[in-house]
């Protein structure tokens, strides 16, 4: 159960964070998701707005409950420290992958 704080940090993310560039983003790069409801994973297309936000608000929930980092589609939703991130990363490189 989230507390009334969180639960306001979540609509604050929800009505201010660009979720149209998120999409602009997804269709300048035909990024592709499962489609929901659908088991096989080579059944592809662009989510719509609605599906980008709802992900996007899942994360946040779980970044939440476990009060820590997540991520899904791009989406990294982090809690640390009593406040609420949330990021759409298109790349990222991190020095240690490249000692591997």
């Amino acid at each position: 159960m989230l507390t009334e704080r969180e639960q306001e940090a979540i609509d604050n993310i929800m009505d201010y964070f660009d979720f149209n560039k998120v999409l602009k983003t997804m269709i300048a790069l035909d990024w592709k998701w499962v489609k929901e409801n659908h088991k096989d994973i080579n059944d592809l297309e662009i989510p719509s707005i609605g599906r980008i936000r709802k992900t996007a608000r899942k994360a946040l929930i779980r970044a939440i409950e476990i009060k820590d980092y997540t991520s899904s589609g791009g989406f990294e939703a982090e809690y640390e420290d009593g406040v609420l991130y949330l990021r759409f990363v298109v790349e990222e490189w991190d020095e240690r992958a490249s000692d591997e």
